[in-house]
């Protein structure tokens, strides 16, 4: 390398920087060959990528048509089973006129809820399934927006309290398909709030209130057996009020903000100050930089101080 690769001075030999731009050759080569090598290696996944896809969108594509040619074979042969072996059945008048009730009996859907359990016991589970069904009625959650559901839940939080029923907000990940790597990544992918509902004491159910629908734990007894069942929805951080709620919103907006500072400043201290030679210049930026790094983490122990005896993190599956 007879020129300086940065800005292009003529290097004479035995130099280890540049005296015009100061960079370390050294430094500089190993950071240009690192950088090459990163590149390539995300050129080289993106490929893989690229080729997986072609790949599965072509086995799709044949079990499709496979699993059409077998529908068609299915009807078919039903058809012809249904024509050459059930034979016609002349109803009486007395069955005629029976038949549409049992028909009716038949094509009515089977409840979801547990609107049908009888007894004292269920007066409030009832009270609270009706509140939440009357809500959805009314409402429509069409946005994947973290604050979407979040005023949802408080407004159902609110329908509750006024008719004397003990009520959290809750706030976590209730998508299992999401990975996490420990508390502080599980703040981070929080999106899903919801509503804790006591029905007994001591006995919890959680409302999605953006689908209208009660969701059960995976191991609740056979008396509340639901087609919702996600223990997730027991997990994540619980809070009383929407008060303390909108802190903690309040409280991650300003973790984010600062951090997503923090981590800008540090790209440009990688990009436009490494390998310079001192200066006031760097020193003044190297400073900003730490201290945004600190705001950052303050802001980080503060929403962890304040979550820490509000709920508990999920183990991720």
């Amino acid at each position: 390398m007879n020129k300086c690769p940065k800005c292009g001075y003529e290097r004479k030999p035995g130099d280890i920087e540049c005296p015009r731009c100061g960079i370390v050759y050294e430094k500089y080569e190993i950071y240009i060959t690192k950088k090459q090598a990163e590149e390539e290696s995300k050129r080289q996944v993106e490929a893989n990528e690229r080729s997986k896809t072609k790949f599965m969108n072509n086995i799709l594509g044949e079990r499709k048509i496979l699993f059409f040619i077998v529908v068609l074979g299915a009807i078919a042969l039903f058809s012809v089973y249904t024509y050459t072996f059930i034979p016609y059945n002349d109803k009486t008048e007395e069955q005629k006129k029976i038949e549409p009730e049992r028909e009716q009996i038949r094509r009515e859907p089977e409840r979801k809820t547990i609107l049908v359990a009888r007894g004292k016991k269920w007066e409030k589970l009832r009270m609270i399934e009706k509140t939440l069904i009357d809500y959805r009625k009314t409402h429509t959650y069409s946005m994947q927006d973290f604050f979407v559901c979040a005023d949802m839940a408080i407004e159902v939080w609110n329908l509750l309290k006024t008719k004397g029923i003990n009520a959290k907000i809750q706030a976590g990940i209730v998508d299992k398909g999401i990975l996490f790597d420990g508390a502080h990544d599980f703040i981070k992918k929080i999106n899903h709030a919801w509503v804790l509902a006591e029905y007994n004491p001591l006995r919890w159910v959680a409302l999605e209130t953006t689908g209208g629908y009660m969701v059960y734990g995976e191991t609740e007894g056979e008396e509340e057996t639901a087609l919702n069942r996600n223990n997730w929805y027991y997990s994540g951080f619980s809070f009383s009020n929407p008060r303390e709620f909108k802190a903690f919103i309040e409280l991650r907006k300003r973790y984010f903000e600062l951090c997503n500072e923090a981590d800008q400043l540090m790209y440009e201290w990688n990009t436009r100050y490494v390998g310079r030679y001192k200066t006031y210049e760097t020193a003044r930026f190297r400073g900003m930089v730490d201290a945004k790094a600190k705001e950052c983490e303050g802001a980080l122990m503060q929403l962890i101080g304040f979550l820490k005896t509000r709920g508990y993190i999920p183990k991720a599956e």
